[in-house]
């Protein structure tokens, strides 16, 4: 609600100040629109296109465009009509065309363009106009040889131009805007010769107003307003500064509205924030060409408030465009991945800051370039000194590269539980400069990408099942009988668990301790779970050892024992029963070793219960998945295109 509020009232704001401005003005503009018509019907050839092909066509050119743009501006005076204003711009649009501004920086064009029409019309006021008959036409060039024409009685001289879109063009020569302003401060004690109520071009022009400022509006105006301050009348500045405070408030109060949406959704901020920077951009060029085109701010006030408000709607236009780019390629991560952590939403916001930051430096550039700061240049400049910044920003661009190559080559992924170095923990974010991850004691690591990429990465999120693996010893006293009948017992529960890839199942008497003879025990759980993993590990330990007491062997544990008196031995009953159960399987050739039959092993395939019979997690078919999952990766499911050939233990016999 608060947005929206801030929205109607700038709309209203501008709204408001347009119609206070276009209002006083329609009825009369009403009333002159006939006449205007009529008149601009009559003369529609007296808009001169300027001929310059010789010293007496440019000048022709200039002083029919001169008296043109008297008359327009005389019949603006008294109407204030539009059509009339159009016109006197239109004029003097034309005669800025007669002035050579090619050594003029590109951002002063129009200001100094201007300023020198404005000296000439004031210097071919006041001293006698020049005759066109007397400057040379294209033949009278050729027999004097000359690519310039001084004006007699002047130093403004008429040049031929070399290069450019006005080759061969004869314009008023580069030094003129030099030249021009310096001539006219010795002659400005002459009267001015004109059909406007003028004294001075250069001074007067500053009391000009567009058609929807009034001209009752500025005679009401208290004395102390029309002091020239700045090259331009005191209310001139004062409405800058109003205009000004009021881009101010707006910045602020949409500083405001934006830490009060913190909480919102990243999306939903960054819309606020393209929106804001849109309607903020509609403003400043509001006001812009509101003090340009009907304020009309002339002399040092207009430098001044070209400077802020070119900075202003560029740094506002740069800001938009980078948050364009950041939203598109939001909107297409968000299409593309549903996960808010996915490697894909990374990947887009990294190459949309990217984009985002070398447009908006360009932009801001161009921006300075209009004022006539050659930053464009001085960025074309960076290419000659490419390899000693490259060699100053090495660091920085060895992230870089990281970063993308984290991103490429998909070694781990954002969510991605892995191990790199003496650490281990998630993966949170894969950013422009470094990785984060959250360690097991929930403290973040932060690696530069550079150092990231050149680790030994260990990702247990790309493995499809979890080893579990031990050795278990048992006492040297136990028979070689019951050894077979407890790694016979250790196979049929791995072979027999529904948790276990029967597959992958390796029980072997591995070797001869220091006091114990070693089972090697290796076999894969069907999770990606860690506490799954764990639970399933738990049940396959407790069998372990219900096998080794059922066989009435024990555990071997690494000491001496010395016998002070005679102990009870092995339990001679269940040796006696393994023996002959072993001696049985013999007899009926079932004796599982090396192997277990594959008649057997399909017999006891997956016939154990698990969970155990007895715990909260029993379901009649067997087979329960735990509620609590700690996962090693975002991804629901297990990772594709891994050859069985790569996992350790596939396709093994027992």
């Amino acid at each position: 609600m608060r947005l929206i509020s801030v929205f109607a009232k700038a709309l209203f704001v501008a709204i408001w100040i347009s119609f206070l401005l276009i209002a006083p003005v329609q009825a009369q503009n009403a009333n002159n629109n006939g006449a205007n018509q009529s008149f601009l019907n009559q003369n529609a050839d007296a808009a001169l296109i300027a001929v310059l092909e010789s010293p007496r066509q440019t000048i022709t050119s200039f002083l029919a465009l001169k008296s043109n743009l008297e008359d327009a501006t005389s019949r603006y005076i008294q109407t204030r009509s539009k059509a009339e204003f159009d016109r006197m711009l239109m004029i003097l649009n034309e005669l800025e065309s007669l002035v050579d501004t090619s050594e003029v920086p590109e951002g002063k064009i129009d200001q100094i363009s201007a300023r020198t029409v404005w000296a000439l019309l004031d210097i071919f006021g006041r001293i006698e106009a020049p005759n066109p008959d007397d400057a040379p036409d294209t033949e009278g060039l050729a027999d004097i040889g000359s690519s310039s024409y001084t004006i007699p009685g002047t130093p403004l001289r008429l040049q031929r131009v070399e290069e450019g879109v006005n080759y061969g063009e004869y314009l008023f020569s580069p030094q003129t805007v030099v030249v021009a302003p310096r001539f006219l401060t010795g002659i400005e004690g002459l009267p001015l010769r004109t059909n406007t109520p003028f004294t001075s071009w250069s001074k007067d022009v500053t009391n000009l107003t567009g058609p929807w400022i009034p001209s009752s509006f500025v005679a009401i105006l208290p004395e102390a307003l029309t002091v020239e301050i700045l090259g331009s009348p005191a209310w001139k500045s004062v409405a800058a500064l109003i205009v000004l405070l009021v881009i101010a408030y707006f910045i602020v109060m949409n500083k405001r509205q934006l830490l009060g949406l913190e909480k919102a959704g990243k999306m939903t901020l960054l819309i606020v924030r393209f929106l804001h920077a849109l309607l903020l951009v509609g403003l400043l060029w509001f006001f812009h060409n509101l003090l340009h085109s009907q304020v009309i701010v002339a002399g040092a006030l207009s430098d001044a408030v070209r400077l802020v408000m070119t900075l202003l709607i560029y740094g506002t236009l740069s800001w938009l465009l980078w948050i364009s780019v950041v939203v598109l390629f939001e909107a297409l991560a968000a299409h593309y991945s549903k996960e808010e952590k996915s490697v894909d939403r990374n990947m887009m916001r990294l190459i949309s800051h990217i984009l985002g930051t070398i447009g908006a430096i360009w932009l801001m550039a161009y921006g300075l370039q209009r004022l006539g700061i050659p930053t464009l240049s001085l960025l074309a400049g960076l290419g000659v000194g490419g390899i000693a910044a490259a060699l100053a920003i090495r660091p920085t661009l060895e992230n870089l590269i990281g970063g993308f190559v984290l991103f490429l080559d998909k070694p781990i992924r954002v969510g991605d539980f892995c191990t790199f170095g003496s650490f281990q923990g998630v993966v949170e974010r894969i950013g422009v400069r470094s990785t984060q991850v959250r360690a097991l004691d929930r403290t973040l690591i932060t690696i530069p990408n550079s150092q990231f990429a050149d680790m030994e990465l260990v990702n247990w999120a790309m493995c499809d099942q979890m080893m579990i693996q031990t050795t278990i010893g048992v006492r040297y006293e136990t028979d070689s009988d019951q050894l077979r009948f407890i790694l016979a017992e250790i196979r049929r529960t791995m072979y027999a668990h529904p948790r276990i890839d029967n597959e992958t199942v390796r029980v072997r008497f591995d070797e001869f301790g220091d006091s114990s003879l070693n089972i090697q025990i290796r076999c894969y759980a069907k999770t990606r779970e860690w506490n799954d993993f764990f639970a399933i590990r738990e049940d396959v330990m407790f069998r372990v050892k219900q096998a080794v007491e059922g066989s009435g062997s024990s555990f071997a544990f690494p000491s001496q024992t010395l016998y002070m008196s005679r102990d009870e031995g092995l339990d001679t009953d269940k040796s006696t029963q393994a023996i002959k159960t072993v001696e049985q399987w013999r007899r009926q050739s079932e004796l599982p070793f090396p192997a277990f039959s594959a008649a057997t092993r399909k017999q006891i395939d997956d016939k154990l219960d698990y969970p155990p019979k007895g715990s909260p997690d029993f379901a009649s078919d067997g087979i329960e998945v735990s509620e609590v999952e700690e996962t090693l990766s975002l991804s629901p499911e297990p990772v594709e295109n891994i050859d069985e050939e790569d996992v350790p233990g596939k396709k093994t016999t027992s």
